[in-house]
C-alpha cells in the first residue's frame, strides 16, 4: 500500500539525487517505489531539454506508464503505431 509517508521519503531521496519533482505529481501519479520517483524525475529533466518531437512523445509515453490509469495512453499509442 502506498502511504504518504513513504512518498515523502522517496520524494526527499529523489531531490537529493538531483531530481526536482513538484508535489502535485504525488497526486497525479502513483509512485509506490523509489525507482518510480527516479523514472519520473528523469522524464521531467528530459522534458526541460531541447528534444525532438519524437523523443518528447516517447518521454511523455514513459510518464503515462506511471499513471494509475495507464491503459488509455497505452492504447492510443499502439493505435497511432498501427495507423502507420
Amino acid at each position: 500500500m502506498i502511504t504518504m509517508n513513504n512518498q515523502e521519503k522517496y520524494l526527499t531521496r529523489a531531490k537529493k539525487a538531483g531530481y526536482d519533482i513538484p508535489r502535485k505529481y504525488l497526486f497525479k501519479y502513483k509512485l509506490p517505489k523509489y525507482q518510480d520517483f527516479m523514472i519520473l524525475g528523469k522524464c521531467l529533466q528530459a522534458l526541460k531539454k531541447k528534444l525532438s518531437k519524437s523523443d518528447k512523445k516517447q518521454v511523455r509515453f514513459i510518464m503515462s506508464q506511471l499513471l494509475e490509469k495507464w491503459r488509455p495512453p497505452f492504447e492510443r499509442e499502439i493505435d497511432r503505431i498501427l495507423k502507420k
